[in-house]
C-alpha cells in the first residue's frame, strides 16, 4: 500500500448544523495516527466518513491512493473495529472470523489458511470452537480484530475499541495493539477520548477540538511543545498549571507578573503580548532548586494525595492561586506547611490571550537564548 490515508478539505453537516468544515488529515503508510479529542468534538464521526458509514457533504477521502469518497464501505479496503465488538453471538470464533470472507465467496482453502494464521498471530488457535458469550472481554477483542485483519485491508479503522474494558485488561489491550502493528506494519486510523492510549500508543496525535485539529504531531512535541491552552490542559493529568500574569520587557529581558508572582526571563520574541497565561506541568514543580535558572514560587500545601509511586500535592500560592506538583513519594512539605517550589525555566510554557503558544522554555538554546518561535 502507498500513499495511507487522505482526507482532504472534509466537511459535515446536518441540516444547518456544520460539525467540521474543511478538514485535512493525512495517515502516513505504516503509521499508527490517534484522533484524541473530548466529547461531541466530531472524532467519531470522522471515522464514519472515512468508513463509508456516513457520506461527506463536501471534501474527498482516499485510501492507499483511491478515491473511495463516495465508494461502499465493503469496497474502501478497510478493517473496523469498533467499540462494541460487533460480534454474532450465534457463531463461533472461527465463524466470526469467516464470515466477511465467505461473504465474498473467498475460496475455502483461502479462509482456513487466513483463520489459521490470524488464530495463530492474535493467540486464539485455541478458542476457535467458542461462541463469543464464553469468551473474556480482551478475547472478544481479539476475535473482532481478527476478523478484521484476516481481510488483509489497506488500512484500519479502529473506533474506542477499548473503552468497555477494565483497567487492568487496557493496559494489556493497549501493549497487544502496539505490538500487532510493529508486526503487521499496518496503517492505523485510531480513535479515542482516552489521552493515555493517545500519547503510548500513536506514532502521531491529532488534537480535535470544536471541529478542527488544534494540533498534529508525536506524542512528546504534543506534551512538550502544546500549540493551545487546550491542547496544554486536555493531554496530561493533572492537567498544566496556568497562571494569569503580565509581561513587560526591557533591556535585560522579561518581568512576569501576577499577585505574588515576580519572575525574570531571558529575551522573548518582540511579539509577546503584555497579557499572558504562564503555563507549567505538575511534574516540573520541584520541592528543591536543580540550579540558578530554577523559578521560585511561594506556596502552602493544601493536601497530599498519595499514589504509591508518587505524590501529587495541592498547593495554594500567596494570592490564593491553586497550583499542583507531582513529586516523589514522601517527600516535600506536610500539609500546612508553607514553601518554596522551584519551576525550570525550560519547563516553561507562555500563551497569549487567544490561547495560542508565544513560547516554550524548552526551545531554549544551549547559552541561554530563545530560539526562533512562531505559534
Amino acid at each position: 500500500m502507498t500513499d495511507g490515508i487522505r482526507i482532504e478539505r472534509v466537511t459535515k453537516r446536518y441540516g444547518g448544523q456544520v460539525l467540521f468544515a474543511d478538514v485535512d488529515l493525512h495517515v502516513r503508510d505504516g503509521e499508527f495516527l490517534v484522533i484524541v479529542g473530548p466529547s461531541g468534538c466530531g472524532k467519531s464521526t470522522l471515522m464514519r466518513i472515512v468508513a463509508g458509514i456516513e457520506p461527506v457533504s463536501a471534501g474527498r477521502v482516499t485510501v492507499g491512493g483511491k478515491d473511495v469518497t463516495h465508494a461502499h464501505p465493503g469496497d474502501r479496503g478497510i478493517g473496523m473495529v469498533f467499540q462494541d465488538y460487533a460480534l454474532y453471538p450465534h457463531l463461533s470464533v472461527e465463524g466470526n472470523l469467516a464470515f466477511g470472507l465467505r461473504a465474498h465467496h473467498v475460496p475455502k482453502d483461502v479462509i482456513r489458511q487466513r483463520i489459521e494464521d490470524t488464530s495463530r498471530v492474535l493467540g486464539l488457535a485455541d478458542q476457535l470452537r467458542k461462541k463469543p458469550g464464553q469468551l473474556s472481554g480482551g478475547q472478544r477483542q481479539r476475535v473482532a480484530l481478527g476478523r478484521a485483519m484476516i481481510r488483509e485491508p489497506a488500512a484500519y479503522l479502529m473506533d474506542e475499541p477499548l473503552s468497555n474494558l477494565d483497567a487492568a485488561l487496557r493496559v494489556q489491550m493497549r501493549a497487544e495493539l502496539i505490538e500487532f502493528h510493529r508486526r503487521t506494519k499496518g496503517t492505523v486510523l485510531y480513535v479515542t477520548h482516552d489521552q493515555v492510549e493517545a500519547m503510548t500508543m500513536g506514532d502521531r496525535v491529532a488534537v480535535l477540538n470544536e471541529g478542527e485539529f488544534a494540533q498534529i504531531g508525536t506524542p512528546t512535541e504534543i506534551y512538550e511543545q502544546p500549540a493551545t491552552v487546550f491542547v496544554a490542559t486536555f493531554l496530561g493529568s493533572p492537567q498544566m498549571n496556568l497562571i494569569e500574569a503580565t509581561a513587560r520587557a526591557d533591556a535585560d529581558g522579561v518581568e512576569l507578573t501576577g499577585g505574588d508572582l515576580r519572575w525574570r526571563l531571558p529575551r522573548l520574541p518582540d511579539d509577546l503580548p503584555e497579557s499572558v497565561r504562564v503555563g507549567f506541568r505538575p511534574e516540573s514543580v520541584r520541592v528543591q532548586a536543580d540550579d540558578g535558572s530554577d523559578l521560585p514560587i511561594e506556596a502552602t500545601v493544601s493536601y497530599r494525595e498519595n499514589l504509591g509511586n508518587e505524590s501529587i500535592l495541592h498547593l495554594r500560592d500567596d494570592a490564593g492561586r491553586a497550583i499542583v506538583a507531582r513529586v516523589p513519594p514522601r517527600t516535600g512539605p506536610r500539609d500546612g506547611e508553607r514553601a518554596t517550589f522551584h519551576v525550570p525555566l525550560a519547563d516553561l510554557h507562555l500563551f497569549g490571550p487567544d490561547g495560542r503558544a508565544r513560547w516554550h522554555g524548552a526551545r531554549l538554546g544551549t547559552g541561554g537564548e530563545p530560539l526562533p518561535w512562531s505559534a
